[in-house]
């Protein structure tokens, strides 16, 4: 099986029920919890809490940790996308202010129509 680029091993056990069609959601919901029973009967489960998922990691637990970023459709830009805004803010603020950048867009606007004026 591949999935978003990767090869998963799939061992089926047993189907359970057919494919079929449902007239609404709760139709759906209850025969999902059918499923569940059936599955967990399969597998000699009786507890809930007893996972239906078996991970056998092949190397070790770090093969656990999935790299998310391939399932993401993200934007390919010419500069970096950072979260740190909030360190680079303060740094931002100075410049702009050392370089009167708000004194500059009032003046190169200054005699312009205002949006906010009726």
């Amino acid at each position: 099986m591949d999935l978003y680029g990767r090869h998963i091993n799939v061992i089926l056990r047993k189907k359970i029920r057919n494919e079929q069609r449902f007239a609404s959601l709760d139709e759906l919901k209850a025969q999902i919890a059918r499923d569940e029973l059936t599955a967990r009967e399969l597998f000699g489960l009786t507890s809930q809490a007893e996972p239906l998922v078996f991970i056998k990691p092949k190397y070790g637990t770090e093969n656990l940790m999935s790299d998310y970023k391939s399932t993401l459709n993200l934007p390919e830009t010419g500069f970096p996308m950072r979260g740190d805004l909030a360190k680079r803010e303060p740094g931002m603020l100075a410049r702009w202010t050392d370089d009167d950048l708000y004194g500059i867009i009032r003046a190169a606007k200054k005699g312009k129509k205002n949006l906010h004026s009726a």
